[in-house]
């Protein structure tokens, strides 16, 4: 008489990365690469925030600077990726149909140049990011834009007001518009950075955040009608 097998082995393997997740790693393991290979020329303190014009208004000591990008980047993508296994039912459902390996990858390219932006104004010493800044934000916004309509309702990522959570007809209105939103922002910003002006990409940025936002209470829910 044969005993059955134990009940682990008819488990689903785990599911290896994809390479939209090799991809993230990859620009994770560039920043910490980038760091070592700079750390020893690297000034005591290193600049970690700019305002609306790039001007490095914010500093930390050598090692924070250093490391805050990668390990920041690192954490968002193993959360992005970890947090729809803790879901049940209809929420991890909505997780699962969602792009979020794309929106993981989309977060740590941006911090991913934002790295090396900081890691260039601290190396030459300039008292300003240059127009790769307001490239790098004009494209985030670009890609942002068009990644927004393609995310399912959930509490992760995307445009989360509490009119948003409470309807998915509320949802996907509010991403067809916010991303339409963030396109427009980020075609200006890069228009903008090509002329010199860094500023109007930032705050193309930051407006359209703020405009998606309020598009949220805007947008017609006619499932409540």
């Amino acid at each position: 008489m044969t005993t059955p097998r134990s009940s682990r082995s008819s488990r689903s393997p785990r599911a290896p990365l994809s390479r939209v997740d090799l991809a993230s790693l990859a620009l994770v393991a560039g920043s910490f690469v980038g760091s070592a290979l700079a750390y020893g020329r690297l000034p005591a303190r290193v600049p970690v925030h700019f305002d609306l014009h790039g001007v490095a208004d914010g500093f930390a000591p050598r090692l924070v600077g250093a490391l805050l990008m990668p390990v920041a980047s690192l954490a968002v993508w193993g959360l992005v990726r970890a947090a729809p296994r803790l879901l049940r039912g209809e929420a991890r459902a909505r997780a699962a149909g969602s792009p979020l390996a794309e929106t993981a990858l989309l977060v740590t390219a941006l911090f991913a140049g934002l790295h090396f932006v900081m890691l260039d104004v601290a190396l030459s010493g300039a008292p300003r990011a240059g127009r790769g800044l307001g490239f790098l934000l004009a494209g985030f916004s670009v890609a942002l834009g068009l990644l927004l309509p393609k995310l399912r309702r959930n509490g992760l990522a995307g445009i989360r007001t509490p009119r948003t959570l409470a309807s998915d007809e509320v949802w996907q209105r509010t991403h067809r518009v916010g991303g339409a939103l963030f396109v427009l922002a980020g075609v200006a910003g890069l228009a903008a950075t090509a002329l010199g002006h860094v500023a109007v990409a930032i705050g193309a940025l930051v407006a359209a955040s703020l405009a998606a936002a309020i598009a949220s209470y805007l947008v017609r829910d006619d499932a409540t009608r």
